[in-house]
């Protein structure tokens, strides 16, 4: 009988031994040192907001942000707290001490709307117009550009079948005061493109009349102008009161260089006119063919028996509104 021995080496695979023998300690430090650059890019890329400036409530997980934490620090991990807090002071906005109740109050209110008169002047009917439509400043008014809601079919049959009205208190009034009918004859003989609107004008003082005024030494046209005139005959001139005042309405953007012309041709004639604004007088243009239906229901004739005169100071309160009615086919 053949006796086998069996003998069981165990031999290391050659590739395990070359790693054992090249095998070396890594230093954590130099490592770190080494790669400081990217690490730090690394940390800013991660801590940098991903959609614009975040607050200190917006860098926190999800699971620990809490309701009203934008202006309650004390939700704020207390890590974050000093930061919330210097987040809730702006040094820029004053900090309001009044409340909604007192700044509502009436006199408030009119202090706040006469601040905002300075800069821009208020019509009458502005705060209507603000609640319904966008405004715009235009020639130092605050005026309605357009309007919220889609309006403008209903203005198109207001206008066609029954009546709209438009606020031009945005327009200047401006005054023309004479001794007598003959200056303020030449004078509007001077300033108008045509001798035959101011003959019109005065023959026809019971109507107002559209005319253009013009400067001849420039030779260009002012612009348009809606032109009343009141002369009253028996007035003493001497007692300080003018016997014949015309009314000249002009646009805004038209009345600086309409004065300016009125003032230089009154100069030149040296007959006793004078010129000035007539201000806090407001002025409606009704359109539509119910025009006169609607003034005849809205306004009453006065009792008085005097007749008013523009110039003479004593037009009542109620008479200082003007209603421009004009029917449109």
């Amino acid at each position: 009988t053949h006796t086998h021995t069996h003998i069981t080496a165990h031999t290391q695979h050659p590739h395990t031994a070359n790693m054992a023998s090249t095998s070396r300690a890594l230093d954590v430090l130099a490592f770190a040192q080494a790669r400081a650059r990217e690490i730090q890019a690394m940390e800013l890329q991660l801590n940098a907001p991903r959609s614009g400036a975040r607050r200190v409530h917006q860098t926190l997980p999800r699971h620990m942000r809490r309701r009203a934490t934008s202006h309650n620090v004390k939700r704020l991990p207390v890590a974050l707290r000093a930061a919330g807090q210097r987040e809730m002071v702006d040094p820029e906005k004053p900090a309001s001490t009044a409340s909604r109740r007192h700044r509502r109050r009436p006199s408030n209110i009119k202090e706040e709307f006469a601040s905002r008169h300075q800069r821009t002047t208020w019509l009458e009917t502005h705060v209507w117009h603000a609640k319904r439509m966008h405004m715009t400043s235009r020639w130092g008014h605050r005026l309605a550009d357009r309007p919220c809601e889609k309006s403008v079919r209903a203005a198109y049959k207001a206008v066609r079948s029954h009546c709209a009205m438009h606020d031009l208190s945005y327009y200047r009034c401006l005054q023309l005061s004479a001794p007598s009918l003959q200056p303020l004859r030449a004078l509007l003989a001077a300033v108008l493109a045509s001798p035959q609107q101011a003959a019109n004008a005065l023959q026809d003082s019971a109507r107002e009349h559209t005319v253009i005024l013009y400067d001849r030494a420039l030779s260009a046209s002012v612009g348009y102008a809606k032109l009343l005139v009141r002369a009253e005959q028996g007035r003493d001139s001497d007692s300080g009161t003018a016997a014949a005042a015309a009314w000249l309405w002009m646009h805004s953007a038209a009345a600086p260089a309409a004065k300016q012309l009125l003032h230089d041709a009154a100069a030149a004639l040296h007959q006793g006119v004078t010129v000035s604004d007539v201000p806090d007088l407001l002025r409606f243009e009704l359109r539509g063919p119910a025009s006169q239906a609607v003034l005849q229901a809205a306004l009453r004739l006065s009792q008085r028996a005097e007749k008013v005169e523009p110039g003479s100071g004593d037009e009542p309160q109620q008479q200082e509104q003007q209603a421009e009615a004009s029917t449109e086919s």
